[in-house]
């Protein structure tokens, strides 16, 4: 039959890239969806002014290793991609103290201790506690002891265990906005896989951009066998008998399959499925599917004509108080990737991206009308006015990105920076759906959000199939 494969791969971000690369490595015969124009979802890179702004992606976790599972991937298909090891991480602004955090989880311990000598014991036995976390988190989640005591607490109520200093705590969660919830909501093993990510595994920039990893993945993927196909909008699930059997896509039609794997949320496409409210009913059932979406931004990309010295001295996480279970604390972040990227700008240039946590109206797809994008690229260039004066003189380009530009890019609900919220009560979602011939990878799935984890996904789903 015309149009058949042993799977369909709807979305070439990141997880379905390792994903349907999996599956070609075992010998099925695998079509890949895009709607887009180009593949990377959140690992898109654009081109302005002869500078390169990663829209989504900055600084990536692990995938430089080739120790760690993503890495040894990377290596074994020998993708033509560099990657830069970095010996920091962002720094993080306090009222009256900031701090540069080292790369390296021996370093990172270090530096905390410094500035809490009276708190070394309790510091100790936090790290070693964190670190079996992490340990356990990579292992199945069946059987996994240390899962099942701690799989309902926040990193929040993990912290409360060992300290009740408000500005200790607030430092140990200084990099929340990696994952983007606070401490008091975000899963502790979404918190530690992260914090493992960057301080064991490696921090890491992809040379000249993010796009370059996703182009890398989509070559090799066509160079060996794989049928990919972009502007081609899945709008659709083909169902027979209670199964999923293939999709349709606009404007090419019906493909059909015997697995779908969907990287996205199912929400969108299930209910317009001959059959799909029954799906939904089964999907919906807890712990099958959670509803809850996570942080949405507001960015500006900005090219500068900056010293190195100014600009080092104002990246980082901004914070208003160290009482961090206050999401309205975190007031901006700002990235400056060029500082250790330096192909992403011309000579005597740098780029700076910053992202303000959206809250309240401000976080619907509704509210960006042209004059409020307009009112919060003001107010962003007023606060960096005062972090640096005479920031607007040094202005080259600038432009805003909202929840609606996420969206257009990644198909996120409300434009959602990492698909559903790693909250406890979210972060087990099974990528093998209850529904017979559906799978789910990405940030909608176990292990979580990020580049490294959404990778991770890809290839667990594709082992998983394997074995079903």
């Amino acid at each position: 039959m015309p149009n058949e494969y042993d799977v369909i791969v709807v979305g070439s971000g990141i997880a379905g890239l390792f994903c349907a690369n999996a599956l070609l490595d075992q010998g099925k015969k695998v079509l890949l969806l895009e709607q887009h124009h180009m593949p990377g979802g959140y690992c898109t890179s654009i081109q302005r002014k002869g500078m390169t702004f990663d829209v989504g992606a900055h600084l990536i976790g692990s995938l430089g290793n080739p120790r760690t599972p993503v890495g040894r991937l990377i290596q074994q298909w020998e993708l033509p991609v560099e990657f830069i090891r970095c010996n920091k991480l962002e720094k993080v602004h306090f009222p009256g103290l900031t701090i540069h955090f080292p790369a390296c989880w021996e370093e990172f311990q270090a530096t905390v201790a410094s500035f809490f000598p009276d708190e070394a014991e309790n510091l100790k036995k936090f790290w070693a506690d964190l670190r079996k976390v992490m340990r356990s988190y990579l292992r199945p989640v069946e059987g996994n002891r240390m899962v099942e005591e701690l799989h309902g607490q926040t990193y929040g109520e993990f912290l409360d265990v060992y300290f009740k200093s408000t500005k200790l705590k607030g430092i140990l969660s200084s990099l929340y906005g990696y994952v983007g919830l606070a401490p008091n909501q975000i899963s502790l093993f979404a918190m530690a896989s992260m914090l493992g990510s960057y301080l064991i595994d490696g921090t890491y920039y992809v040379k000249g951009g993010s796009q370059k990893l996703s182009n890398a993945l989509a070559r090799r993927f066509k160079q060996a066998g794989g049928v990919l196909k972009y502007k081609e909008k899945v709008d659709n699930l083909l169902i027979e008998n209670q199964r999923v059997v293939g999709v349709n896509s606009i404007p090419s039609g019906n493909f059909w399959a015997n697995q779908v794997v969907y990287n996205g949320n199912l929400h969108q496409v299930l209910p317009a499925a001959q059959g799909g409210d029954y799906l939904l009913n089964i999907i919906n059932q807890k712990p099958f599917h959670p509803h809850r979406n996570s942080v949405k931004l507001f960015s500006m990309y900005f090219g500068l004509r900056i010293s190195e010295q100014e600009l080092r001295r104002i990246q980082g996480f901004h914070f208003a108080d160290f009482d961090l279970d206050q999401p309205e604390n975190l007031l901006l972040y700002l990235a400056a990737p060029s500082l250790e990227n330096k192909e992403l700008s011309p000579k005597g240039t740098q780029i700076l991206i910053a992202n303000l946590p959206l809250r309240g109206e401000s976080a619907e797809l509704k509210f960006w009308s042209p004059e409020n994008k307009a009112k919060f690229e003001k107010q962003v260039n007023e606060v960096l006015n005062k972090l640096s004066p005479g920031f607007a003189q040094r202005i080259v380009f600038q432009e805003g990105a909202t929840p609606k530009t996420f969206f257009r890019y990644t198909c996120n609900d409300e434009g959602s920076v990492y698909g559903w919220a790693k909250t406890p009560e979210q972060m087990w979602v099974n990528p093998i759906t209850k529904v017979g011939g559906l799978s789910q990878v990405g940030h909608w799935s176990y292990p979580g959000c990020g580049i490294a984890a959404v990778a991770v996904s890809g290839i667990h789903t594709a082992a998983q199939l394997s074995r079903t």
